[in-house]
């Protein structure tokens, strides 16, 4: 349980005392500082016991806040990478050319403005600013007019603004 302690080294004054026969004092006063001892030692384990249940309680506060924290930077993150795009708006002939283009696959400037019945100047601006977007892209062949075809971006504007629905008419 306890380990033997030396009377004399509590008390310098111990072996003077066993010399004047006053041990029965000397005895009691050891005694008493034991007593003392131990009532301290109980009340720092107590204490101590205390401490590590706060100390545990703290760590799950500490955990929670850390897989909050994480789950806000992740949630920022994702919010942050959405917005970094621009939401782009396009008038009606140009979401019609993109229509036109995800059906067809690729179509030539004559091809769409023979579908869709637009006028030439139309028709180039729109594909211009399309382009500009990377909505769609062409491809040229010597003596050849340019193939426009929808891109990425051209597909995900149609995906997000629902213009993929189940009411596709030929253009």
């Amino acid at each position: 349980m306890g380990m033997m302690i030396d009377p004399s080294s509590l008390d310098p004054n111990f072996n003077k005392s066993a010399k004047t026969n006053s041990l029965p004092e000397d005895i009691f006063q050891l005694k008493s500082k034991i007593d003392n001892i131990q009532s301290e030692n109980f009340e720092v384990n107590e204490q101590l016991i205390e401490l590590m249940k706060k100390n545990s309680e703290l760590s799950k506060v500490i955990h929670s806040l850390k897989s909050e924290i994480k789950s806000l930077k992740k949630q920022k993150f994702n919010e942050k990478k959405q917005d970094s795009r621009p939401k782009k708006t396009f008038s009606n002939e140009e979401k019609k050319i993109l229509l036109l283009l995800s059906k067809a696959g690729k179509a030539t400037s004559g091809q769409i403005i023979r579908a869709l019945k637009y006028d030439l100047p139309i028709a180039e601006y729109c594909l211009k600013r399309l382009c500009e977007n990377d909505m769609i892209f062409f491809s040229t062949v010597v003596n050849q007019e340019s193939a426009y075809y929808l891109g990425q971006e051209g597909r995900r504007y149609l995906t997000e603004n629902e213009h993929f629905g189940s009411s596709h008419k030929r253009l």
